[in-house]
This record gives C-alpha cells, sequence and structure tokens, in this order.
C-alpha cells in the first residue's frame, strides 16, 4: 500500500547509515509515494541493485539530491521544494522509525483532517554511559521532533521554511512557529529511535554540545532576553549578599552591629550554597525527573550528573558568549 506522501531526508558523510535506513523501508506496513534524499556529501552514496528494483517494484518515487555543505534546514527546503505530495514527511539517518511508523501516523493524520502530525523521537541508549549522557540531556521520555513528523505542504506556507544559516535549532524554531500559528496538530503514538547516541564519546558530547549551541545561540532571539533577565536578578542578588550587612553599619564602632536587627550572619557564605544547592536541585534532580529519568538510577549517580551538568553548562555558556561576540 503506497500513501499519498513524501518523505525527505538529510544526509552528510553519513552513507552506511543512511542506506541502512532506506533498506529499512522494505518492512514497513505501508510506503510512501515518493523518497527525496538530500545529500550533501563529498561524495554520493550510492544504491544496491536490490534497493533500486525495490522502489521500482513498489512504486516509489526515489529522488537523491546532490549538494555540497547543507545545513539540514537547507536540506529539508529543498526536499520541501521538489515534493510531489502534499503530506511531507520527515526522517534523519539516526532516527529509526518502527515499522508501522508511516500507516499508524497516517491513520491519525486522516481520522480528523489534521494539518499535520508531530514526530516523537526517543534517544535509545544502553550502556552507562550513554545513559547518563541521556540522563543530562534528551531525558529518558520521547521528545517532540521535526524527524517523524508528517505535515501538509499548505503548512509551510503560512510558517515560513527552515532557518537555512544555521546548523543545529532549525527544527525546534520551526515547531515553536508553528505552534505560534495553532494549526491544528496532533502527537504520533508511534516513536522513532536515535541512535546516534550510542556512537557517543564524553568527548564528542562536549565538542556537539559547543557547536549547537554556539549555532542555535540566536534562535530563538527571545529566549536570550530571557536569560538577560535571570542573569540579571541573580547578579542583583549576589551583590545584596555581598553588602546587605552594611545596613548595620554603626558609626560608634565603625562596623558592623551584630545586634542589629539587619545583620545575618555568614550571608555571603549562605547565599553561595543556597545558589549551589538550588543549581544541583534543579539541573541534576528536577529536570531529569520531568524528562522521565528513573528516581533510582539518579540517585546512583548523582555525582557523575552533577559533573557532567556543570561541564555542559560551561561548554554552553562559553558557546553563548562566542556567538555574541562573533556577531559583535
Amino acid at each position: 500500500m503506497n500513501l499519498e506522501i513524501s518523505i525527505i531526508i538529510p544526509s552528510q558523510n553519513a552513507g552506511d547509515e543512511l542506506i541502512s535506513l532506506l533498506e529499512g523501508i522494505s518492512k514497513w506496513s505501508a510506503f510512501p509515494s515518493e523518497i527525496i534524499v538530500v545529500d550533501s556529501s563529498y561524495s554520493q552514496p550510492s544504491l544496491s541493485g536490490n534497493l533500486k528494483n525495490f522502489f521500482t517494484q513498489n512504486d516509489i518515487k526515489f529522488d537523491l539530491v546532490s549538494k555540497i555543505n547543507l545545513f539540514p534546514g537547507k536540506a529539508r527546503n529543498i526536499g520541501i521544494e521538489l515534493a510531489s505530495c502534499n503530506y511531507i514527511a520527515f526522517l534523519d539517518i539516526s532516527t529509526i522509525p518502527s515499522n508501522d511508523w508511516l500507516e499508524s501516523t497516517w491513520k491519525i493524520l486522516n481520522s480528523s483532517s489534521y494539518d499535520g502530525i508531530w514526530g516523537s523521537t526517543y534517544y535509545e541508549a544502553k550502556s552507562w554511559k550513554h545513559k547518563l549522557i541521556r540522563s543530562v540531556t534528551y531525558g529518558d521520555m520521547p521528545l517532540r521532533t521535526v524527524p517523524g513528523s508528517i505535515i501538509h505542504d499548505s503548512v509551510f506556507k503560512f510558517s515560513g521554511f527552515f532557518i537555512e544559516s544555521t546548523r543545529a535549532g532549525e527544527d525546534s524554531d520551526w515547531i515553536k512557529r508553528a505552534e505560534l500559528h495553532k494549526f491544528n496538530f496532533s502527537q504520533g503514538l508511534s516513536s522513532l529511535n536515535y541512535v546516534g547516541l550510542m556512537k557517543m564519546t564524553f568527548f564528542s558530547l562536549v565538542r556537539k554540545w559547543y557547536r549547537n549551541y554556539k549555532h542555535a545561540a540566536k534562535l530563538p532571539y527571545l529566549n536570550a532576553h530571557k536569560d538577560l533577565y535571570f542573569y540579571f536578578f541573580g547578579f542583583l542578588i549576589i551583590i545584596l549578599a555581598f553588602n546587605w550587612n552594611n545596613l548595620s553599619y554603626d558609626d560608634a564602632i565603625r562596623g558592623w552591629n551584630t545586634q542589629s536587627f539587619a545583620y545575618i550572619p555568614n550571608i555571603t557564605k549562605i547565599s553561595i550554597i543556597f545558589f549551589a544547592l538550588s543549581y544541583v536541585l534543579i539541573r541534576s534532580v528536577l529536570i531529569p525527573l520531568q524528562k522521565g529519568v528513573p528516581f533510582l538510577f539518579l540517585i546512583i549517580n548523582m555525582p557523575m550528573m552533577i559533573v557532567l551538568s556543570i561541564i555542559l553548562d560551561i561548554v554552553k555558556s562559553i558557546a553563548f558568549f562566542n556567538a555574541r561576540f562573533l556577531k559583535i
């Protein structure tokens, strides 16, 4: 059964992963009418004869577009412009759909004339190291993603296309724009598995964190304003903590009056401890719990989670400052 859907897959220097993803389509319960791969590698991936025969025999139009050095947003936009179907689905080379993903999502899409169905991606991790990485980044629950989504092409006429000038963040930016337009979207029931996490090292995580946040620092701009207010008030509280006891200053003794109601012993130390504990509680406890990290895993691995969280937040801050410095 072929559905009137065009699937768009951006790819770059990942020929083996792309072929593996395409070969998995043969196991699906329903097939798309069209597959568009926008590949920005220096060497174009080659399809086997069996794979070409599969597309031909099952009446699947396959188009491999080769463009050099494209960011994901540009690659997706090219695919959207080339798509011949009204409904457009998105996959990434590291997001593996279940065999019934396309069919089950299509049924939801047509049940209430939705404008689109959001994708849902679960970040797979098997080893302790990768579970630790997942716990301080994506979490254990599926996230709303562009990969796995099926969207009517008319949505792009109102919300616009993906931003093409950034390496990361363009998908989250587009999701927020679509939500602002209040399109009739539903959440898909079938999750995709992101397998790229299982190849990641701590060093590659730090490098990816820096690269992605450096590119995404400008998206969306309102978040920068929120961060500015947060840091301003945090800095204001620290300044007050350092100077609070000056309210108890007594000229007669030329120092703080420890008997004054305004005097607070060890206020500086208390403030530092308060901010440190607040950071640990929010970053390494509350946020992971909200993202589905098991409480027992969190307790057992708390020291490593705190260390990794601090490292990633420092890297993120450096990326933001670097992006702002380069912009200036």
